[in-house]
């Protein structure tokens, strides 16, 4: 009888450490890492309001450059008319621009102590873009400054150039934004991918899929 006892208690202690090893099996290791739940609103805001803000300087630039192909296009327009039709997009630029440094400057209370780094580099990147946007509004202002029909035709010339480089940037700028989110800490990288309006730039572009024979 006790060398009974002595096997059934024995049996009930292998399969109680067995239920034990099975449980910490199933629970997560974070290995010293910061889980989604653990990266605090604020940084997920101040993400996505980046993300908006990035977005919105592209869409400009995209508007703005149509408006200026559209003006260097239309024979018989008048210089003032020329003048109108991109003088709202061209400010709608320096808007946007001047926009988005305020809002990777602006850090909310409360983010991740690692968002400064993002925010650092993110400055660096956006530097570009924003020299661009520069020069896109000095061409607008050259435009309205002109005065005769060749000076406006010109001066919308150049800011068409200006444009283009600003588009060119603006493609090197999300780039280098990828990059940043992807080689930051893990609370600020989660932050990027918590924010709606970070999806999108994240996510790769899809191929383009080549034209049918």
């Amino acid at each position: 009888m006790a060398q009974s006892r002595v096997i059934a208690i024995a049996l009930s202690l292998s399969s109680a450490l067995l239920l034990v090893a099975c449980g910490d099996s199933d629970t997560p290791s974070t290995n010293g890492t910061t889980s989604p739940a653990a990266t605090s609103d604020a940084t997920v805001a101040w993400a996505n309001a980046v993300c908006t803000a990035s977005t919105q300087l592209q869409t400009s630039v995209q508007s703005a450059g149509e408006a200026i192909r559209s003006g260097a296009s239309s024979a018989g327009t008048s210089p003032d008319s020329v003048k109108d039709q991109v003088k709202d997009s061209v400010a709608e630029v320096k808007d946007s621009a001047a926009n988005l440094t305020r809002t990777v400057s602006g850090l909310p209370g409360g983010v991740e102590p690692q968002t400064a780094q993002a925010q650092e580099q993110l400055l660096t990147a956006g530097k570009q873009a924003q020299d661009s946007a520069d020069q896109v509004s000095a061409a607008g202002d050259q435009v309205q400054a002109a005065k005769t029909a060749e000076e406006v035709t010109a001066s919308v010339a150049a800011l068409k150039t200006a444009a283009d480089k600003a588009a060119t940037d603006l493609t090197g700028y999300f780039d280098a934004v990828r990059g940043v989110i992807t080689g930051s800490a893990e609370a600020v990288k989660y932050a990027f991918e918590a924010a709606p309006a970070c999806r999108p730039l994240i996510a790769p572009a899809s191929p383009t899929p080549s034209p049918s024979a």
